[in-house]
């Protein structure tokens, strides 16, 4: 008798724990699938962004991350203010000093890489060494990780409107 309820016990304790295995790696699998179908989706948007820069060469985000680069935010502080790259300048701080990275490769970015092709197009002309960020912050979160916000790690990302919602699953989007 008591080995039949040992038996019955430890049957149920493996079938909820085989529920919970097959529970996660469900939740997993989506949450990986829907990565992956927002990396996808953000890799053909940038690539499309940079066809409209082709003056303006690209760096991938884990290229720019091991080379000595100064990484300049071109997004409005609305975005800015959510979250930026570890170590980034802000445009208006960048343009304030912008003699003193003259021997620098600049690496402008924004979401997806739109808006910093457009501003490394002009500082090209100003005579700058640039590199667009590919993919923008939002490949980066894919690739890189973190961000950070008033210098510390974060996980929320802005990511401009709907159809540029494509952050990671361990992220939180801001629209």
């Amino acid at each position: 008798m008591q080995r039949r309820l040992l038996s019955k016990s430890f049957g149920n304790k493996h079938k909820r724990m085989t529920l919970s295995i097959r529970l996660f790696s469900f939740i997993v699998f989506f949450v990986f699938a829907g990565d992956a179908e927002n990396l996808v989706r953000l890799r053909e948007m940038s690539a499309r962004y940079a066809k409209r820069f082709k003056e303006v060469a690209v760096i991938a985000p884990k290229e720019a991350r091991e080379k000595n680069v100064v990484f300049v935010d071109v997004r409005p502080e609305e975005e800015t203010s959510i979250s930026i790259i570890p170590g980034a300048l802000l445009k208006k701080e960048f343009e304030a000093n912008s003699g003193k990275y003259r021997d620098s490769l600049i690496v402008p970015y924004c979401t997806i890489g739109y808006r910093s092709g457009k501003y490394g197009r002009k500082l090209q002309k100003k005579g700058f060494r640039v590199r667009n960020l590919l993919g923008g912050v939002l490949l980066w979160a894919h690739t890189v990780g973190p961000l950070e916000h008033d210098k510390r790690p974060t996980r929320r990302i802005h990511v401009y409107g709907r159809r540029w919602d494509l952050a990671p699953a361990a992220f939180d989007a801001v629209r």
